[in-house]
């Protein structure tokens, strides 16, 4: 979608630039065509050019107010895409958090689990399981 964005942006520009092109050959031939028409056309004529080059001066003028507006679209189009998936990889690594505090949760689960069931299994080895409970407890509230 940004790539299809770029490209209908470039194409616009390439457009503009065609037909700005375009005009200047056309005000070029019109600057030529006065200086050949004989002395006596010259007025008929240059009325006629000017109304002419009035005609495609308005043209310009709209088509050019048109492809600023769609710029601007095109722009705001690009800056919200930017937005979305600047968003969408800062969620994608807070994901990627979760799951691994969530795999860490479950280990400490299952080693939990497995000092329970030692202790509730061998009475002498209790007060060295509570030990290392306590010292595991401890080493996890000093991080």
């Amino acid at each position: 979608d940004y790539s299809s964005i770029v490209t209908e942006y470039e194409l616009l520009v390439q457009h503009q630039t065609q037909e700005s092109q375009l005009e200047i050959q056309q005000l070029k031939a019109a600057a030529d065509l006065k200086q050949s028409i004989k002395h006596e056309h010259i007025e008929t004529q240059t009325d006629e050019d000017i109304n002419a080059l009035y005609e495609l001066i308005e043209e310009q003028s709209q088509q050019m107010k048109d492809l600023n507006e769609m710029t601007s679209i095109l722009s705001s189009q690009l800056e919200s895409q930017i937005d979305i998936n600047k968003e969408k990889k800062e969620m994608e690594e807070q994901l990627a958090n979760y799951k691994n505090e969530l795999e860490n949760f479950m280990q400490e689960r299952t080693t939990l689990l497995e000092e329970i069931a030692k202790s509730k299994s061998s009475p002498s080895e209790s007060a060295d399981n509570e030990t290392q409970t306590e010292d595991r407890q401890q080493d996890k509230l000093a991080q």
